[in-house]
């Protein structure tokens, strides 16, 4: 069975934002009585531990209705009490993680019914593995699974280390008889099975014969909550392989372009301060300003895809907050920390950090909400300096090379903001590391000054000319010092940026404010003194500013 590409985009975090669990749950739980009628969706009956079910089985029921299914929760003490009987008739039979294995046992041994077990315990008692303790078990906390039979049905187009969740936890796994058909493994230890299957009539490693289609799957409790695309497209292949009564695959969901149609938008890098984390931070420098940011920035080492949650940045999207990732093309945070590598262009072309990129692509793509994109920002900088990665030839390479993979990974939510030094298109330097129409979706410019108090044409000029004349969208970053030699020089130069933005720079269509200390203790602060604040507050409160988020 050939599956789809198209893959779903799950929506649970706002499904739980917007409705309770039990009122989400209610009419799933209506069904107190075996399936015997046919209906117009596919039937599944979900095995778990009571009922109103555990949280994490209610991502289950909202994952399996919203492609389709009609979803029926069972509680296990009805598998104890009457055995196949209660999962008779239905298309699929899922047994979650959160089950007493006890109620369940053998009980559905024998059932005819496909079925989906996530629960290790019960792997012997299916016959999936041997019925020993040491024949079924959970890995560390871990956040991947290791594809190995990457043309099965079951593999859902995935091949290799597949990272399925966005927060390490322990997975099930099974040490499966020869009967088993393998799909994915522990990395790092293949012995251990952790998506396997059974078909009616193999030889299951208890001896007997299968009498339905089993799958032994990785979700283990906790997983279901923190689970990502990658591993939702897994779980629906084995059921579509499971039953033909399955669903068809869901097509993309496609976002709205970050862009206004009127305005600009404002957004901010807000460091703690005093706050304890960014967050409160950034609701500190909202009341400040007297309004909502439109965008927040977030910085992310080379390698976060890896390591990271992206908690923080899933907090803002909640709020309604466009996520703007500064991902650097090393783990440098900075001057004061790591090395520069001037090669690094050439490693990312050579295939040397494919890990890391398609690391990021999934954690970006499953954030699941329009993401701006600023790949290695000033990469004009020069040789030795932390954002130089190699030549603009190189760079251009690299940048089209991570563009692909991400095109790969299917992820559609981002936005490349392609970003130099914005003072270096008057020198002609900026413009040659343009990695061509294509593959950029925002032109951005970028202005941190140290010692310099120039006025803002002196600056920006020629970057927005330049981009004006490419046509795409422009996204300006700023941040400013006072000038010890002028107390108003700061306010004005928002006076004057705010005419600029609202008047001529027609294609300025975000500004995002550096309200933070740098990494070598410079204070760049909207609040630096009270006529840069208001300064600031009059601009951010600009109508042009203000058409989705008001004063």
């Amino acid at each position: 069975m050939k599956l789809s590409q198209g893959r779903v985009r799950d929506r649970l975090a706002s499904l739980f934002r917007n409705a309770s669990v039990t009122a989400l749950l209610a009419p799933l739980l209506l069904a107190a009585v075996p399936h015997t009628a046919a209906a117009a969706a596919p039937t599944v009956a979900v095995v778990v531990r009571t009922l109103p079910p555990p949280r994490a089985d209610t991502f289950y029921a909202a994952h399996l209705k919203q492609r389709g299914w009609k979803v029926t929760l069972v509680d296990d003490d009805r598998i104890r009490s009457s055995g196949q009987r209660a999962i008779a008739g239905y298309d699929l039979v899922v047994i979650s993680s959160s089950v007493y294995p006890a109620r369940i046992a053998n009980r559905l041994l024998n059932a005819p019914e496909p079925i989906i077990v996530a629960e290790h315990r019960l792997f012997g008692s299916f016959g999936l593995t041997g019925a020993r303790a040491n024949r079924s078990g959970q890995t560390s906390a871990r956040k991947a699974v290791n594809i190995v039979k990457p043309n099965s049905p079951l593999a859902a187009n995935l091949r290799g280390a597949v990272t399925v969740a966005t927060r390490a936890e322990p997975m099930n796994f099974g040490i499966v008889g020869p009967g088993a058909d393998v799909i994915a493994s522990q990395p790092g230890n293949p012995s251990r099975a952790m998506i396997f299957s059974y078909d009616v009539g193999d030889t299951l490693a208890s001896g007997g014969t299968a009498k339905g289609r089993r799958v032994g799957f990785f979700m283990s409790q906790i997983l279901p909550n923190v689970v990502n695309r990658d591993g939702w497209d897994l779980f629906d292949a084995a059921a579509a392989w499971l039953t033909p009564a399955a669903p068809d695959p869901a097509v993309e969901l496609t976002f709205d372009p970050v862009v206004p149609d009127e305005g600009a938008l404002l957004g901010a890098n807000v460091s703690p301060r005093n706050f304890g984390n960014r967050y409160k931070a950034v609701l500190g420098f909202q009341n400040r300003i007297g309004r909502d940011i439109a965008i927040i920035n977030r910085f992310h080492e080379f390698s976060a895809g890896l390591y990271s949650s992206f908690f923080w940045d899933r907090k803002h999207i909640q709020d309604g907050r466009t996520v703007m990732i500064s991902w650097r093309a090393t783990d440098n945070a900075g001057e004061r920390k790591g090395a520069p590598d001037p090669d690094r262009a050439k490693k990312i072309v050579a295939g040397r950090f494919d890990r890391e990129i398609d690391a990021m692509a999934t954690a970006v793509r499953d954030l699941q909400s329009p993401v701006l994109l600023r790949f290695n920002w000033e990469m004009d900088q020069v040789r030795g300096d932390p954002q130089y990665i190699g030549s603009p030839a190189e760079f251009i390479a690299a940048w089209r090379y991570v563009h692909r993979r991400f095109q790969q990974r299917g992820v559609t939510n981002v936005e490349w903001v392609w970003a130099p030094r914005a003072r270096s298109f008057s020198k002609g330097i900026g413009q040659t590391f343009y990695p061509g129409y294509d593959f950029v979706d925002w032109i951005g410019g970028s202005a941190v000054p140290i010692n310099s108090y120039s006025e803002v044409e002196a600056i920006f000029g020629a970057w927005n000319q330049w981009a004006t004349n490419i046509g795409k969208p422009q996204l300006l970053w700023v941040g400013l010092r006072e000038n010890p030699a002028d107390s108003l020089w700061k306010a004005n130069f928002f006076k004057r940026l705010r005419m600029l933005a609202t008047g001529p720079w027609v294609n300025l269509k975000a500004l995002v404010y550096y309200d933070s200390k740098s990494p070598l203790g410079n204070d760049y602060f909207a609040d630096t003194s009270i006529q840069s604040l208001s300064a600031f507050r009059k601009l951010a409160c600009d109508p042009h500013f203000t058409v989705s988020d008001s004063c």
